[in-house]
């Protein structure tokens, strides 16, 4: 895939300023559903009879432990090859990274997923047209579960900015 250098080298920057507090230093703790401010249902949906459920699966078995708990967040991931990871969000409701950085309103409340064609511009599959309609299968953001919105964090970047960060992104 083409990388602009010099954009790349910018947007380094950018996600160091914009991501890296998060997606770096934070890898693996929780942010609070109230922060983060994405679709809930699916943190909803974890119990505590499901988390003793999973911790309980494989008990007494060499080697298999788990350590499960309920929390009130989503865990912030290290974006290593997050360029290939499309659509994006706990759910899969937003289709490209371009997007991701959108406000919420701005997104595509309709796409389709299981294209195997790239979008190099906006990192992700190709989401629309008669081909990802034909082959792909409908995401509806307003089906309960399939919210595209919260996570607004790198929304008030330029739009240059933006550019440049995704040039950034496409080399982790």
């Amino acid at each position: 895939m083409a990388v602009d250098a010099c954009a790349a080298a910018r947007g380094e920057t950018i996600f160091a300023r914009a991501c890296a507090a998060c997606h770096v230093a934070r890898a693996g703790d929780v942010t609070p559903i109230a922060i983060v401010a994405t679709d809930r249902a699916r943190l909803d949906a974890i119990s505590t009879e499901l988390i003793t459920r999973l911790n309980e699966f494989g008990s007494g078995r060499p080697g298999i432990t788990a350590h499960y708990r309920k929390t009130d967040g989503y865990s912030n991931v290290l974006l290593d090859g997050i360029w290939a990871r499309a659509p994006y969000l706990h759910n899969g409701s937003v289709p490209n990274l371009a997007e991701l950085l959108e406000p919420a309103a701005q997104r595509s409340r309709v796409f389709y997923t299981g294209s195997d064609v790239y979008d190099q511009v906006h990192l992700g599959f190709i989401v629309t047209g008669p081909d990802a309609e034909k082959r792909g299968f409908r995401f509806d953001t307003s089906v309960r579960g399939n919210g595209n919105g919260g996570h607004e964090f790198g929304t008030d970047l330029s739009a240059d900015e933006k550019k440049d960060l995704l040039q950034y992104l496409k080399r982790l």
